[in-house]
């Protein structure tokens, strides 16, 4: 049972958030883009304020935590999965083709 709720209004408008999990410093999600074909994977503080964000071609298939301060992020049609640094903010990404 959900003990405690926390309300998150996001800076930028995201016409359907797919998926979002609280993570370090804040939260992230996964959202489409209006009239774009891409979704883009955002890392928002607890204020709502876009501390990062990531468009990927077609779709983030899924995402979690990796460790404390890093997410991974698997895309199936670009054949890839992201590790990202939640405080550098950086990005290193590996081919994988799925069986």
């Amino acid at each position: 049972l959900i003990k405690s709720t926390t309300k998150v209004t996001l800076e930028k408008r995201a016409p359907k958030v797919i998926a979002f999990c609280p993570v370090l410093n804040g939260y992230l999600y996964t959202a489409t883009v209006i009239g774009e074909p891409y979704e883009k994977l955002v890392h928002i503080d607890h204020s709502g304020k876009v501390l990062w964000e990531k468009s990927y071609p077609d779709s983030v298939d899924t995402f979690g935590m990796f460790s404390e301060r890093e997410a991974i992020a698997m895309s199936v049609t670009a054949g890839q999965i992201d590790v990202i640094d939640l405080l550098e903010h950086t990005v290193r990404s590996y081919p994988h083709q799925y069986a």
